[in-house]
Parts: C-alpha cells; sequence; structure tokens
C-alpha cells in the first residue's frame, strides 16, 4: 500500500500534465498598433485541498495538500526567470501516513505569461528542486524537475487576482514586452479589403522533422524552413494583388537543460528553438530570437528556426502586413483552419515529434510514460527512463543516441575496460559511457545519474552502474552496497580481474556478469552455510573419527539442496566452490547452523564457470537427480529463474 500510495504522490506533486501552448499573442487590430512579443513581471498561485473518506479498497483515507509558487520574470532580459516553490502533501488512513515535500528557492525556471482574449494564462518549466518523502516506514530525498505547470484564469487587465472557489488562488502583475517595430499600417485605401488576399505558410520537409543539436547549447543542430506568402482570396495559385511584409513569432519555446539528457554537465541554459539573424539575412530578428519581421514587401518570405536541442519544440504564428490592408494571420497551407504550427509536427501536443512515434511507439506516446516490457525481467516494467527522455536522447562515447522506449536500457561506467563479459545474455541493451557524460548527484549510495539534465515529463533521477577493477581479499568479484538491488543501491561493481584470471578467462567472464546482475536485483540461487569443523568416518566405515576444524582456520562452504549452487548447472548466478556437499550415504558428517547432524562428501570436481542466465529452478548436470556420484549436488533452486529477476529501474525496488 505505501508503494502505492508514493507512486501516486508522486504524480501528484512532481510529474504534472504537459505544459500546454498559451494563448496567442494579441493581433494588431488598429492602424499604428504594436503587438507584445512577450511579458515580464510577477506570478502567484495557491493551491489547496483536502479530501478524506474511502478509496477504492475500501480503506479510509484524508489527504491534504498545498502549494505555492512565486516567479519573476522579464524575458528581455533573461529567458530564464526565478522561482520559489513550496509544495507539501500529507496523506493519512489506519495502515500508515505519507508526508511529501518539495521546496525551491530562487530557482531559475522558464516563465511564459500572457494576457490575451479576456484571460492570463501562465506556463512554469524547467526548474529542480528538493524533494522530500517521509512514511511511518522511513523516508528519502532527491533533487527533481519540477513542472511544467499551466495555469489559466479569466482577466480584465494586467494586473489581478482571481480564485476558484475550490482552492485555487491567482495573483499577478504583468506588462508587456515589445520586440522591433513592426512596419506600421497603411490608411486602408477604400477599393482594397483585407478579403481580397489570403496569408498561409508551409514547412520544407515538416512531416518528418525531428530536432537536433549541436555540440553544446551555445551550437546550432539541425534547421526548419518556413515558407509565408500571399496570394489572391481563394485562389492560391493567382498572384495576390499586394506585396506584404511577413512577422514570425515563435512562442512556447521550450527551456530544458542542457542538448539532451546527459549533455552537457555545464548548463549555460537558453531557449531550445530560435530565429537565428546569420541565418535570416532578409529578416529583422529581435534579440531574443523569438521573433522577426521581413526587410523589404513582396510576395513570400522565408524564415530558418534553428534548433538548439534534441528534444525542443516550440510554436510559430505568421502576421502579413500587405500594402494598405490590416493585417492578415496566415494559416496552415491548404489548412485555413489552422493558424499555428508546432514545432516539430505535433499533434497530439506531447512535446514528441509525431514522426519519432509513428516509428518507435506506433501510435500517440505519452511523455511521462516508462513503458519498456523488454526484456520481462521480473515484470516491473520500465527502464526509470519516461519516453520523452528516451526521445530526446543520451550521449553515448561522443555521439547521440535516441533509445528505444520499448526496450529497456542500462547505462554502465568501465573506466577500467573490463568489458561486460557474459552480461549480454540478460537480454537488457547495455550503454557503455564515458566519465563525462554522467553527473554526481546525491540522495542515494550510488551518487552516479545518467539523466541529470532531466526535466520535463521525467519520473526522477535514474543511475547507472559503476564497474571497476580493485584488488579484493578473498573475493573475485563484488556489487558493493547492493543488496543485491537496482542501480541506485549499487555504489560500485568490483572485480578483481588478476584474481579471475589465475582461475581462467572464463572466470572472468562469469564474474563481471553475475556482479551486473546482482546491480540489476538478481539474487542466488539459495543459500550455503559454513561449517568450522567436521568428523570422518574411520576404516572400518562404521567408526567416526574425533571433531577436527577446517585445517585452513576458516570455515568451509557446504553446498546446501537448494542453496548457492543449486539449479541450473551453467547459469552465471550459481556458485561452484563449495568445499562439501550433502550426500546421505557421504563419509563425512557435520552439525548444520540448527544443530542437526548433516552427512556428505568432500567436492573436489572442478567444474565451468556459468555463461547464460536460467530460466529455470530444476537442477541440471551436477544438480540433476544422481547428477554427481549417484546424487544430487545440491538440488533444485530455491530461487533461480533468473532471468525473470532483472530490474533496472530505480523507482521500483
Amino acid at each position: 500500500m505505501t508503494h502505492n500510495v508514493t507512486c501516486l504522490l508522486s504524480r501528484i506533486f512532481i510529474c504534472v500534465t504537459a505544459l500546454v501552448c498559451v494563448a496567442a499573442p494579441i493581433a494588431q487590430t488598429q492602424s499604428g498598433s504594436r503587438a507584445p512579443i512577450d511579458w515580464k513581471g510577477t506570478v502567484n498561485i495557491v493551491e489547496s485541498r483536502h479530501s478524506e473518506g474511502k478509496n477504492r479498497n475500501d480503506i479510509y483515507v484524508k489527504h491534504s495538500a498545498k502549494r505555492e509558487i512565486t516567479c519573476t520574470f522579464d524575458p528581455s532580459v533573461n529567458v530564464d526567470g526565478t522561482c520559489s516553490l513550496s509544495d507539501f502533501g500529507r496523506l493519512e488512513s489506519d495502515r500508515g501516513w505519507l508526508e511529501d515535500t518539495t521546496e525551491a528557492s530562487n530557482a531559475h525556471a522558464h516563465i511564459k505569461a500572457e494576457v490575451s482574449a479576456g484571460k492570463v494564462s501562465i506556463g512554469i518549466s524547467g526548474f529542480t528542486a528538493i524533494h522530500k518523502l517521509t512514511t511511518d516506514l522511513g523516508g528519502a530525498t532527491d533533487t527533481v524537475g519540477v513542472g511544467p505547470f499551466s495555469f489559466q484564469a479569466p482577466a480584465t487587465s494586467e494586473s489581478g487576482s482571481w480564485s476558484d472557489g475550490k482552492g485555487t488562488t491567482i495573483t499577478w502583475n504583468l506588462s508587456p514586452v515589445y520586440g522591433s517595430e513592426p512596419p506600421p499600417a497603411q490608411e486602408k485605401e477604400p477599393e482594397d479589403k483585407p478579403s481580397e488576399l489570403e496569408a498561409a505558410f508551409q514547412a520544407e520537409g515538416y512531416d518528418d522533422w525531428v530536432p537536433e543539436a549541436g555540440e553544446d547549447e551555445a551550437q546550432p543542430g539541425n534547421t526548419l524552413t518556413i515558407r509565408a506568402r500571399v496570394y489572391k482570396h481563394n485562389e492560391p495559385a493567382e498572384q495576390s494583388p499586394k506585396k506584404a511584409r511577413f512577422r514570425f513569432e515563435l512562442s512556447g519555446v521550450s527551456h530544458e537543460k542542457g542538448v539532451c539528457m546527459n549533455w552537457p554537465q555545464l548548463v549555460k541554459g537558453g531557449r531550445d528553438l530560435k530565429i537565428d539573424p546569420t541565418r535570416n539575412l532578409e529578416l529583422d530578428v529581435a534579440r531574443d530570437g523569438m521573433s522577426a519581421t521581413s526587410k523589404e514587401l513582396s510576395y513570400d518570405a522565408f524564415l530558418v528556426v534553428t534548433s538548439y536541442d534534441w528534444g525542443g519544440w516550440g510554436t510559430l504564428m505568421v502576421t502579413a502586413y500587405p500594402e494598405g490592408h490590416e493585417t492578415v494571420s496566415a494559416h496552415l497551407e491548404g489548412n485555413k483552419s489552422k493558424y499555428e504550427l508546432a514545432i516539430p509536427k505535433d499533434e497530439d501536443g506531447n512535446h514528441i515529434a509525431d514522426s519519432w512515434e509513428d516509428t518507435n511507439v506506433l501510435g500517440t506516446a505519452i511523455a511521462d510514460a516508462d513503458d519498456d516490457f523488454a526484456p520481462v525481467g521480473d515484470e516491473h516494467q520500465g527502464d526509470g527512463l519516461s519516453t520523452y527522455e528516451e526521445y530526446r536522447g543520451f550521449r553515448v562515447q561522443g555521439q547521440h543516441i535516441r533509445t528505444e522506449p520499448f526496450q529497456k536500457d542500462l547505462f554502465i561506467w568501465d573506466p577500467s575496460d573490463l568489458g561486460l563479459g557474459y552480461f549480454d545474455d540478460s537480454r537488457i541493451t547495455t550503454r557503455l559511457v564515458k566519465a563525462d557524460e554522467f553527473d554526481l548527484q546525491s540522495g542515494a549510495p550510488n551518487p552516479r545519474v545518467i539523466n541529470f539534465n532531466r526535466g520535463y515529463a521525467s519520473a526522477g533521477a535514474q543511475h547507472l552502474l559503476y564497474l571497476k577493477n580493485e584488488k579484493l581479499e578473498g573475493d573475485y568479484g563484488s556489487a558493493a552496497g547492493t543488496g543485491p538491488g537496482v542501480p541506485k543501491t549499487c555504489h560500485t561493481v568490483l572485480i578483481d580481474r588478476s584474481r579471475c584470471l589465475e582461475k581462467d578467462e572464463q572466470e572472468l567472464l562469469t564474474t563481471i556478469a553475475h556482479e551486473l546482475a546482482h546491480g540489476c536485483n538478481v539474487e542466488h540461487h539459495g543459500d550455503n552455510y559454513k561449517i568450522k569443523e567436521w568428523q570422518s568416518l574411520e576404516n572400518d566405515r562404521k567408526t567416526w573419527s574425533n571433531w577436527r576444524p577446517d585445517p585452513r582456520g576458516k570455515a568451509a562452504d557446504v553446498a546446501a539442496q537448494g542453496g548457492e549452487e543449486s539449479g541450473v548447472e551453467q547459469c552465471i548466478m550459481r556458485y561452484d566452490a563449495a568445499t562439501f556437499y550433502e550426500n546421505a550415504n557421504g563419509s563425512f558428517r557435520w552439525k548444520r547452523p540448527d544443530g542437526t547432524l548433516q552427512r556428505g562428501d568432500e567436492y573436489g570436481f572442478a567444474e565451468a564457470s556459468g555463461n547464460i542466465f536460467c530460466d529455470d529452478k530444476k537442477g541440471t548436470g551436477v544438480n540433476a537427480p544422481m547428477g554427481y556420484r549417484r546424487v544430487s549436488k545440491a538440488g533444485d533452486a530455491t530461487k533461480g529463474i533468473c532471468r525473470r529477476q532483472f530490474c533496472v529501474n530505480d523507482r521500483m525496488h
């Protein structure tokens, strides 16, 4: 029950639905008027909720929540604003209680606000906060992405306050920001009417265009070219009776950290789509790169939009200023009902390019979903990365990749060049990254986070596994701190390469895969036990010798039935180094941990190290019935079925 509640509150307080496009800029409707390209000022939002009653499991639950967000911003000075956030929730029932708090102060964020058509629209995205979860069973603290948030209220002025009467109060104090001066509207000629011409736009290669980025936030990526034109009303093939100037305006442009989920580490900030003056020489481009106006009157004009992020988005509007006419809003070529162009093409509004969805999702994607189902593993779906994060992609060995939304990914740092051994048999897709392709963040035993540039549609931090060659005392390898568990609980996967190779190459390959699997929540087949002394039969086969200790001065391992050495003989997770095995007719005896006497024999057979992950509990080879000297060495596995234990999703354990 606690796990379900945690997931519920996490989605309530952190993973808010996608930021919708704000209302369109105010159109120019009077001669000589100017349209603002943005708005600056302050906003404050307070939301309070309380509910109690029985849930669907017939448990009486009390739930209280309050969020307050205050932001100050001026896009003409800085693309970022400054926000504070206080988010508190408490849920109580007879099964326990949970508190969920998220706080941020003086945090940089991207704010988009506007007063238009009788309403104020406010969008906030792209900042982080400290999240603390406290329950009657313990708690945790993490740094998380907050938002995006969107709000809307009736508005008749640029300053005001409004409450919905249900716990939400919005207060705003806004003023317009103007860009470069648009061309003055000319006196309307009586013989010419706006209906005599139309304006339309279209983008080259629009259906397949997906954003790309350069080396960092300052370097341009790919571009999208838009052509706007005027023509005779209702006759697209006929020339317009008048030339026009064209104004292009970007709005709702994303402001994600970095250029992808793990690059670069030092983030400068900036909008993810821009109008670059060097690529638009025929246009007067505003300082912030969010609008541009054609310098000359013409029948058409071209705009080049440059991408600076692998997952950026925004909306384009085009307005024509014909000679002697009022302004004309341009529509999409061939579609008079559409006056905005989503960049990239995004009919479902989830900020993921439709062409990528068509290829990788075969339908509409849910941006914050984590639906990776292959391989099945322990039946917990996902790899800790949302669909949007997989679409935005990662830098791996200096190259950008977009990962597959239905295939689980595991990121690994291997500075010792140990390789992955037999780990590929897990069927998990592995990504080997370099030291500058992840970041160190507190909040878990493993501080190494692969999606540190998370923001929109993120479920939280996802950790990688650190694979390291290190001299170990008495062990071939170790998954330090895991337990076993998921990557966030595994501090380091240690391998003693030289000790493994003293046995053979296969021992190294098996040990690497074995310890990496521990970092993905895979357990041993069962538990062995140790003994410090034993007896043996004398030559008469009737008399037992005196008790004698292990001559090495150490406790000896016993391959117990259903223990570490049980199950499928060739499984990577199975041990093969016990001194004794249990045998009812054996020549040795010892005391089990419960004090009972157990007969058995020494095990001197050298086995090959495993090279597969098993998918059954049944003992094979030496563990099959009569498999070793007419007995089963360790029998069927207690745990086993290792292929169905894998979990790489940090949110599941």
